[in-house]
């Protein structure tokens, strides 16, 4: 399941790390960084269906130090429509420009919280490692993370699913001193143009 990323992911995590999966889905990535040695790894995930698989994951493997938080992360904190896609699985926010035509199931209400709100109001620490999978609204999440990109040193894993939004994700990344490059080409986005979906790796320059 994406092997290049899972070794880039497992790579990145020392032991004893603090991990963020956000936009979980059924916990595969959260599962790697356990097995990697993280001592938590916090999963972030609204969809109902997926929640359900994540608290088996953790009921399968009473090891892995999964922590569940039933809210999508994004730029604001708020309460907003969560599009179920075609396949029940997936789903997005509405505000999300990703496949705005694509068939759908129907919509759910969920929290959603900016990543500084989860960490001051959950007291949760601040994270090592970071993986985001949010289906078009990888900005808003970076939007909503300001305070902790100014003061981490957390390395990101990021899916942007455009060419638009590798860039200005890489933008906005590098307004907090990161230095951005695409997994798949080992080039810089603006060298390399990506165009669709693709992962970014950002590491503290």
């Amino acid at each position: 399941w994406e092997i290049e990323l899972s070794e880039a992911i497992r790579d990145a995590v020392l032991p004893g790390d603090i991990c963020f999966d956000i936009g979980s889905y059924r916990g595969f990535f959260a599962g790697v960084m356990g097995a990697a040695g993280a001592s938590r790894v916090h999963c972030f995930e609204p969809m109902p269906s997926n929640l359900e698989k994540l608290d088996e994951l953790k009921t399968l493997n009473p090891g892995l130090p999964v922590e569940v938080h039933a809210v999508a992360v994004g730029g604001k904190d708020d309460e907003e429509d969560f599009v179920v896609m075609a396949e029940a699985t997936m789903g997005k926010l509405a505000t999300s420009s990703f496949q705005p035509d694509a068939d759908h199931r129907g919509t759910v209400k969920v929290k959603v919280a900016r990543i500084d709100t989860l960490i001051a109001s959950a007291h949760l620490p601040e994270p090592h490692v970071i993986k985001i999978d949010v289906e078009g609204a990888e900005l808003d999440v970076l939007c909503g993370a300001e305070s902790l990109l100014t003061t981490t040193k957390s390395v990101l894993f990021l899916e942007a699913h455009t060419r638009k939004l590798a860039r200005a994700c890489t933008k906005k990344l590098e307004q907090f001193g990161y230095s951005v490059s695409v997994l798949e080409t080992k080039a810089n986005v603006a060298t390399d143009s990506p165009t669709g979906a693709c992962h970014l790796i950002a590491r503290r320059s």
